[in-house]
């Protein structure tokens, strides 16, 4: 490692950190200038590996990199990283910001054109490639180590908990459901009100005394409200595991089901191996 560099300009010697000031203050010429002509003398700069102009790192530009690694990979793809690899990054990462402060992005927001953008990005990737998880269940190791990494993140259960004797405000819950897409079997029970000319309004919200609910379906111009419940999460009968916290879910549905009928609506529950047997019990319910 280079402990000083001596200045071609002047002949002397100063430390790494320094030697930018003595460049700009002595000299009157910026560092990127005096390191264009005298890259040998200093550490990390060289030509770039795609066009040869001199910068700091291997490449100057993202089109660079992108060019010299389609040809150092002969047009294919990064081969895909080990387990050995992926643990030796988090590893190092975790070591890195163990300080909270020295995150790049502690103390700051992005802006909303980049939000706009990342969201845009990622739903095109999503759209083209799927979620990595569909399909996938993980291992009893995985399930383990992830309820382990929630509760030194202080997602607890109980008292714990940050969310412990609280609730969303009506307007978090409606902003939180207004991003939910509709999932495969709400999507034919609403292929199916469709098909029949029945206007619905989907995520219907009821609020009463600061309690928020959202509902699936809410038929126009009725009092009626269609809840869609999946066998695994509900507990029903079409499958023979349910979710392991099934029984806050069917209290949940017992709550809102109350809160509907206190409010003057009617609840009509469809069941998920209901509409995969026969989809036209939808009618039935209805009539």
């Amino acid at each position: 490692m280079i402990d000083k560099i001596k200045c071609r300009l002047c002949d002397d010697s100063h430390g790494i950190k320094q030697f930018g000031m003595h460049i700009t203050r002595k000299h009157n010429i910026t560092y990127q200038e005096y390191a264009i002509k005298y890259w040998k003398d200093l550490p990390k700069w060289s030509p770039c590996k795609n066009c040869g102009t001199i910068c700091k790192d291997t490449y100057c530009s993202m089109e660079c990199f992108k060019v010299g690694q389609s040809k150092t990979l002969k047009g294919g793809k990064m081969p895909p990283r080990t387990k050995e690899h992926r643990k030796k990054i988090s590893e190092a990462a975790k070591e890195r910001l163990k300080d909270k402060t020295k995150h790049p992005m502690y103390g700051k927001k992005h802006k909303k054109s980049s939000i706009e953008k990342m969201s845009t990005s990622q739903s095109e990737f999503l759209k083209e490639n799927g979620h990595w998880a569909i399909g996938k269940t993980f291992s009893a190791e995985s399930r383990a180590q992830m309820s382990k990494t929630r509760i030194e993140r202080g997602y607890s259960k109980g008292e714990n908990n940050a969310m412990f004797g609280k609730t969303h405000t009506p307007e978090a819950i409606k902003k939180i459901f207004s991003h939910k897409p509709m999932n495969k079997l709400e999507k034919k029970v609403a292929d199916y009100l469709d098909s029949k000319n029945i206007k619905y309004t989907f995520q219907f919200f009821i609020n009463d005394n600061g309690v928020c609910k959202s509902y699936d379906f809410k038929l126009k111009n009725s009092n009626i409200i269609i809840e869609v419940h999946g066998d695994y999460w509900h507990g029903g009968i079409g499958v023979k595991k349910h979710h392991f916290d099934v029984k806050s879910t069917i209290q949940n549905d017992m709550l809102k089901q109350g809160m509907a009928k206190n409010n003057g609506y009617e609840v009509k529950v469809v069941w998920e191996h209901d509409i995969n047997n026969d989809i036209e019990i939808i009618e039935n319910l209805l009539s």
